[in-house]
């Protein structure tokens, strides 16, 4: 809080009053993005993991009632798996910046030529 206003106080200095409170109202529409997609991103790795813990033990207790040799020649069939909402945002980021670039590659925009002007 003491470095907040640290950092926010020469904008009310420099620009006043009404810049600092556009300033406070963009940094707390960050902060709750920011929020919101973290709570989303948990919720999302709560629900995989307990998909995967009732996934494994379904798979242990078909195991359990298989015979050795049976389970020996069993080939694991993976399932596909659908993405969560923050890996389609994620993946649909990447697709505009890919997008946007110029130069060929993986559209890394901190290249030496973003650095000039």
């Amino acid at each position: 809080s003491k470095r907040l206003e640290e950092l926010t106080l020469p904008v009310l200095e420099k620009y006043g009053q009404p810049a600092f409170d556009e300033l406070h109202s963009w940094l707390e529409r960050v902060v709750n993005e920011f929020t919101d997609e973290v709570q989303t991103l948990f919720d999302d790795l709560v629900g995989q993991a307990k998909s995967d813990h009732d996934r494994l033990i379904g798979l242990l207790r078909r195991d359990a009632n298989e015979p050795t040799e049976e389970t020996a020649d069993a080939v694991p069939v993976e399932e596909e798996v659908p993405m969560s909402d923050y890996e389609r945002k994620l993946e649909s980021q990447d697709r505009v910046k890919g997008s946007d670039s110029d130069a060929p590659g993986d559209g890394d925009s901190n290249g030496p030529a973003d650095d000039e002007g």
